[in-house]
């Protein structure tokens, strides 16, 4: 596979070296502000848009309360409650739902004339399908949608779920990854093939029975960054525990090859992984297994069956030359996909859809 060339699409990212103002935005999310380390996308897009001048206030399920970080405003959903006409009050805004879970809140906002954009990030019916989320979670996702002025979603795949829920407008927007190509130290020759998985470690899409292969593979040393699963202990696999993502990244530049190891083939066929261009700028080669489909064909990615698994993590390992470009991890990086999600917003009608 070619080494230059952006991975999805040619955008050229404009750096700013002075913010703008913007509009007023709520990010309403499922995960906390250091879930996997800081690295997912609501916490990510929420920093970009206060780094480009935007006033953001983040809210997440089970969020402590953390003031100003990264220029944004971290606050519990009851301290959001509780204090609701101090962050409320003024001129109407935006702001991006990532789950129905904050309907009640979004409801009151859209009646005082903001916008509403619903981030689809994930097949949320197929995670209630494998008991991962309770149904009433997303109960209200329907009405979230009619309330939208704009659906954005994070895989192709989405767009089907975002238009059977009523979605008129839905915008593809890519998840994204660092800014630029992560340091990496020389191999050590004749040592074993460093294998790396970094993310959640509770998700019944994971195949643990694959992991634990992987570790006994004589070839092979797997490091696992994320949290403790006592239950899914294996002698041979090393835990660093959860990091703070720019720590993540430097573990995983050490490595020689990235694996995400899911079989939840409802779950997984609506994902664009994260780790993916996280690993792309670490300078490893991705291996998935097949219900990755959307991995499928891109640079610096092997779908692999299981039997063959830890052959393709060698095979990565040899591939630790063919690695991106700083144009294409720039590409693709969250800052270019802020772009997207800014100019996606720019076309909003002005006026909000009417109630349902």
């Amino acid at each position: 596979m070619p080494s230059s060339g952006v991975l999805m699409g040619s955008c050229k990212v404009r750096v700013q070296t002075q913010p703008r103002r913007g509009p007023r935005l709520f990010v309403f999310s499922g995960c906390k502000w250091t879930c996997t380390g800081g690295g997912q996308r609501p916490v990510q897009l929420a920093r970009e848009f206060a780094r480009r001048g935007y006033s953001v206030v983040y809210a997440g399920s089970d969020d402590m309360d953390r003031g100003k970080s990264s220029g944004v405003t971290v606050l519990s959903r009851k301290s959001l409650r509780t204090n609701w006409e101090l962050y409320t009050r003024g001129e109407p805004g935006v702001v991006v739902c990532t789950i129905a879970w904050f309907y009640p809140e979004v409801s009151e906002l859209h009646r005082a004339g903001w916008r509403v954009v619903y981030d689809l990030v994930d097949d949320w019916g197929a995670m209630v399908a494998t008991g991962y989320l309770a149904p009433d979670v997303i109960a209200d996702e329907e009405k979230l949608v009619a309330k939208a002025s704009l659906v954005t979603v994070s895989a192709p795949v989405l767009e089907g779920r975002a238009r059977s829920l009523g979605a008129q407008e839905v915008a593809l927007v890519r998840n994204g990854g660092p800014p630029a190509r992560v340091p990496r130290p020389e191999r050590e020759d004749g040592a074993r093939v460093r294998v790396v998985y970094c993310g959640a470690t509770d998700g019944p899409w994971i195949d643990w029975r694959l992991l634990h292969a992987l570790a006994e593979d004589e070839r092979l040393a797997v490091t696992i960054i994320g949290p403790p699963a006592p239950d899914k202990a294996h002698p041979a696999l090393r835990w660093t525990l959860t990091q703070p993502h720019p720590a993540a990244l430097s573990i995983m530049a050490q490595q020689d090859a990235a694996v995400i190891p899911f079989r939840e083939a409802e779950v997984c066929r609506s994902v664009d992984p994260i780790k993916y261009y996280d690993h792309v700028a670490c300078g490893l080669w991705t291996v998935a297994t097949p219900e990755m489909a959307d991995l499928a064909g891109r640079p610096y990615a092997l779908i692999a069956e299981r039997e063959g698994f830890a052959d393709a993590c060698v095979e990565a390992a040899g591939r630790r030359g063919e690695t991106a470009t700083e144009a294409e991890v720039a590409a693709n990086c969250w800052a270019a996909r802020t772009e997207e999600f800014e100019r996606a917003m720019a076309a909003l009608p002005t006026e909000v859809p009417g109630e349902s």
